[in-house]
């Protein structure tokens, strides 16, 4: 009867998942979007026909000045077309071009003057694939079935993410409300495929949903108290413009970064959670509800103090470039601490630490309840 429930509940995130899909594509297919008069193709370069180059005296292996080179489209309508352009190299603007080399390249339509093309960048995306392939090989080789059941899961959250919840924003849809649907939609898929259909997938179910609404309302609370919102974000300006064309509501925008944001760490603390309270049980029967939730909030101290630190230090990890240029300028205590972007990154990374903290007890809570609960009805936990 249960590998029958298993089987239908896999059908039905299978079927959820093309639904999602198909109705995200349509979503995006019938969107107002910015039309660009720029297409960006790759390109490779033939030759170099002269540099005038001299070293930054500030940053080491930093060249500046031009290059004059021939390059050949490989990519869209103008391919297997060559041109012979200037590469001018500027401290923001910097890809010093070797022979051969596979480049991006803009190529702007000029009904007059025809069209124009610039070096862009690097062409860096073969890498990221390389890159992605490792990640996927190394999840199979350490987990095996339970990885390739991550990766699925992995797959369902990207879908709900880029199909469901960002359509739904840019199209003036509620952000709250789509994230949390998101996010709970994501939890309940992920804990299945990676654990099946148990106790211990409830409990985390339960304890991770309840640990990440927390982090949100308190994270929007924040906001609210704060003055801050989705118009303070690094893209703000940009953000205000999509509004202007597709109606989506900004305010709502920062909520859902929260939210996105400490759904993995707080999916793994309520994950550990469920698994030591069953572990414990499992080891000792005879635990009565205080000991067993006792010593689970024990293991759970452990844990919320190495995931708080990981989730304040991805943060800070991001505000870096933003601290040294900050501090280099003498900015006073009371500027800084009000600064929209500090006190924006901050919400997000105390709202997601409380979060964390918040799942443990809640977690062990429910795990112990639901084993006991089972253990009284003479069901096997």
């Amino acid at each position: 009867m249960k590998k029958k429930l298993n089987l239908f509940i896999y059908f039905m995130l299978f079927f959820l998942s093309v639904i999602i899909l198909v109705n995200g594509l349509n979503m995006y297919s019938s969107l107002k979007r910015y039309k660009h008069s720029v297409n960006f193709e790759r390109a490779k370069v033939l030759e170099i026909h002269n540099e005038k180059l001299s070293e930054d005296p500030t940053i080491p292996g930093l060249y500046l000045g031009y290059q004059e080179v021939t390059i050949q489209i490989t990519s869209g309508k103008y391919s297997g077309n060559v041109y012979t352009i200037r590469n001018p190299l500027s401290r923001n603007y910097n890809t010093l071009l070797k022979k051969n080399m596979p480049v991006i390249v803009s190529v702007l339509e000029d009904s007059v003057q025809g069209e124009r093309v610039n070096i862009y960048t690097y062409k860096r995306d073969k890498y990221i694939y390389f890159l992605g392939g490792i990640f996927v090989i190394t999840l199979l080789l350490v987990g095996k079935i339970k990885g390739f059941k991550s990766l699925l899961s992995l797959i369902f959250t990207g879908l709900m993410i880029f199909f469901f919840l960002i359509p739904y924003i840019l199209t003036g849809s509620n952000p709250i409300l789509f994230s949390i649907v998101t996010v709970i939609l994501s939890i309940i898929a992920s804990l299945f495929l990676i654990n099946g259909l148990n106790i211990k997938t409830l409990a985390a179910i339960i304890g991770t949903a309840s640990g990440v609404t927390i982090s949100g309302c308190l994270s929007y609370l924040s906001g609210f108290l704060t003055k801050t919102s989705g118009l303070n974000l690094d893209y703000g300006e940009p953000l205000m413009h999509i509004a202007d064309i597709t109606g989506m509501q900004v305010k709502g925008i920062m909520f859902s970064i929260i939210l996105i944001a400490s759904l993995g760490a707080i999916l793994d603390v309520g994950m550990s959670i469920a698994s030591a309270a069953y572990e414990l049980n499992n080891i000792n029967k005879k635990l009565k509800f205080n000991e067993l939730f006792n010593s689970t909030m024990n293991v759970g101290a452990d844990i919320v103090g190495t995931m708080s630190n990981t989730l304040l230090l991805a943060f800070t990890g991001t505000m870096l470039p933003i601290i040294l240029v900050t501090f280099f300028h003498n900015i006073s205590y009371t500027h800084f601490m009000n600064l929209d972007y500090i006190v924006v990154e901050i919400i997000q990374a105390l709202s997601g630490s409380v979060g964390i903290v918040i799942t443990v007890p809640i977690t062990a809570y429910v795990s112990t309840m639901l084993i006991k609960r089972f253990e009284k009805g003479g069901n096997k936990v």
